[in-house]
């Protein structure tokens, strides 16, 4: 199991990156952006609601 790899030395081993030349990289660039804009939007909107609630607005 310890010698179980295809790999006999590293300047035969490589890499294959799934989205490299595609527009995969750019369409997960931004769902990554929205999954960090969004949950902040939302806290965002909660907060002022309390606050509003809180000051009897």
């Amino acid at each position: 199991m310890i010698n179980s790899s295809p790999v006999e030395a590293w300047d035969t081993a490589s890499a294959i990156f799934t989205f490299a030349g595609s527009g995969g990289v750019h369409l997960w660039f931004w769902v990554m952006c929205l999954l960090c804009v969004v949950p902040l939007a939302v806290s965002l909107k909660a907060e002022k609601a309390v606050e509003k609630e809180h000051n009897g607005k």
